[in-house]
């Protein structure tokens, strides 16, 4: 298994995740079967807003695994594996800029999104049938007009533009790196690797909690992906993504 090693290349389409479950609903491509479009025109992302993407200019696509030796319980190590890739590959880019992982599985660069990844997974009989993994990049977009709070793209940290094919090969690249330490099962790594890229790990901070703001300090993420926060007074919060929001 090679992610990258196929690829089907569309000039544009509503989304690639949308595109890649209607191939999934006819055949079984091979595994790390990248699709990827130069336009998008209904990408969403894990709050399902659209997808800024200016044509031509970014990277948006889809990828398909078949991860069936990971028990359903443990889904959360796919925005692990995924999220740390993008990390990996951006850092290797942008050596010296401040990258990190937005939990869930946002990507960073100091305070602005440059990547998301939305997931979707088919499980039948308590097992992985399948799993598309969506990924977006900002790489070469200079203006953002939707209501996003705060895009970021590559460009500015570079300089210049970057070769999309370049990109999309460092991004295999690492995301594949990643892929084979979860099917050999060394969880503690990517717990580790996960933790430590955490956007604010560590840093008092605040955050929106079911409706009130708090100050609070990022301590982990247990195994079901809920965030861990540490109140001033010691007292834990275990948190769904729908129940908190970073104040940025």
């Amino acid at each position: 298994m090679t992610i990258g090693s196929h690829i089907i290349e569309l000039k544009s389409t509503a989304s690639t995740n949308i595109h890649a479950v209607k191939i999934l609903e006819d055949e079984r491509p091979e595994e790390g079967t990248v699709i990827i479009t130069d336009e998008q025109t209904a990408g969403t992302g894990t709050d399902v807003n659209l997808w800024e993407s200016e044509p031509g200019k970014n990277l948006t696509f889809s990828l398909i695994i078949y991860p069936d030796s990971l028990h359903p319980e443990k889904q959360f190590y796919l925005n692990k594996v995924f999220s740390l890739g993008l990390h990996d590959s951006l850092k290797e880019i942008l050596p010296k800029a401040g990258i990190s992982v937005k939990w869930p599985n946002d990507i960073y660069i100091e305070d602005k999104k440059v990547a998301g990844i939305l997931i979707r997974n088919s499980i039948r009989d308590n097992t992985f049938n399948y799993s598309v993994i969506g990924i977006g990049v900002n790489v070469n977009q200079e203006i953002f007009r939707s209501d996003a709070p705060n895009p970021v793209s590559l460009k500015p940290y570079t300089g210049h533009d970057l070769d999309l094919k370049m990109v999309l090969q460092h991004v295999c690249n690492r995301c594949n790196e990643r892929l084979l330490s979860l099917y050999k099962k060394d969880f503690h790594k990517l717990d580790w690797d996960y933790l430590r890229a955490q956007y604010r790990f560590g840093e008092h901070a605040e955050y929106i909690f079911q409706g009130n703001k708090i100050m609070a300090t990022i301590r982990g993420v247990n195994e079901f992906g809920k965030l861990i926060l540490e109140l001033s007074g010691g007292r834990l919060l275990e948190c769904d993504l729908k129940e908190v929001e970073f104040v940025l």
